[in-house]
């Protein structure tokens, strides 16, 4: 259970950084787009948990049933924000993604997922950032193109 601690603390920190960054920043769009990202990183999770219901390493070791295994939402959620800060602070998106790595070795340590929960959480966070990146491309050129009809 202290590696559950650790891994908690790990990604209070992770949400208190962000939110200082944030804070001192002042950048309207890059809040808004870290609002979509932990919105997608909260939800996605939690529905691929209610379609695919899976037991806990843990569930063995205690002997009661835990649910909610696939995919690992602190990992989803600590690497979407570390992927999102790659593209605006490479220095500050490679120092969340070592505690990102830190909660998800805690989160095997600790039973609470296996390895496969783990890369889904990464893969789904990866996913995220493309969709988001891609839409932030495609809303550029489109206004690009509008600004050129205006002219």
């Amino acid at each position: 259970m202290v590696f559950n601690q650790i891994r908690d603390f790990l990604l209070l920190f992770i949400f208190l950084f962000v939110l200082i960054y944030l804070l001192i920043q002042r950048n309207k769009k890059f809040f808004y787009e870290t609002l979509v990202v932990f919105i997608l990183a909260l939800c996605i999770p939690f529905v691929i948990k209610i379609l695919f219901p899976s037991l806990r390493p843990m569930t063995w070791y205690y002997g009661r049933e835990f649910w909610g295994s696939f995919p690992s939402s602190h990992t989803t959620i600590a690497f979407s924000l570390a992927f999102l800060f790659w593209g605006k602070n490479l220095t500050l998106g490679l120092i969340l993604t070592l505690f990102s790595i830190g909660i998800a070795i805690l989160s095997i340590a600790s039973l609470a997922h296996r390895q496969v929960d783990v890369l889904a959480g990464i893969i789904i966070a990866l996913l995220i950032n493309f969709i988001l990146y891609s839409l932030n491309r495609f809303y550029a050129q489109y206004q690009k193109i509008k600004s050129k009809k205006s002219n």
